[in-house]
């Protein structure tokens, strides 16, 4: 008679700094706590055989220092962008090995973007996620013609939906 080797786990976290989960490079550049859940089921302990869900948030996110926003001031037309403050920063997803579903991505420095997503990707297809994006501020002095890519108006952002992929 075989043993069941099946694993069902539910982890709960909070106030977890970010920075330890970011590859070494980038770590000093961003910062924040983070809160949530994950639930874990499989029927042994290999990942092929697994199957789960999971939320997390991070609290007092920002992103200083990071040569993006150097090149975000540059295309903006600003002086330089020392810092974003992220107001929301939260990822919902679920899997059933080898396929990622991420339910919903929201990140927010409020008055400057706005991004909000939802998607899914399989490990043997190219990463396609959807995402509106809000700018909004003098959106119209760096991009030509914004309103022909921003052509909806809600939340006090103008949006867009793009598609990414690898």
């Amino acid at each position: 008679m075989k043993q069941d080797k099946s694993l069902s786990a539910e982890m709960n976290f909070s106030g977890i700094p970010v920075d330890p989960w970011i590859p070494e490079a980038w770590a000093r550049l961003f910062r924040g706590v983070a809160s949530g859940d994950v639930v874990w089921n499989g029927r042994d302990m290999t990942l092929e055989s697994s199957s789960g869900r999971g939320a997390f948030r991070i609290d007092g996110g920002r992103v200083a220092g990071a040569p993006f926003l150097d090149e975000a001031a540059a295309l903006t037309g600003r002086k330089s962008i020392e810092e974003i403050k992220l107001n929301r920063c939260s990822l919902e997803f679920e899997w059933q090995y080898p396929h990622v579903k991420i339910k919903q991505i929201e990140i927010e420095a409020e008055g400057a973007f706005c991004i909000r997503a939802h998607g899914s990707r399989r490990q043997t297809e190219p990463e396609r996620i959807c995402v509106n994006s809000a700018p909004r501020e003098n959106i119209s002095e760096w991009l030509p013609r914004a309103e022909e890519i921003f052509s909806r108006e809600r939340d006090g952002y103008l949006w867009t939906t793009v598609k990414l992929t690898r």
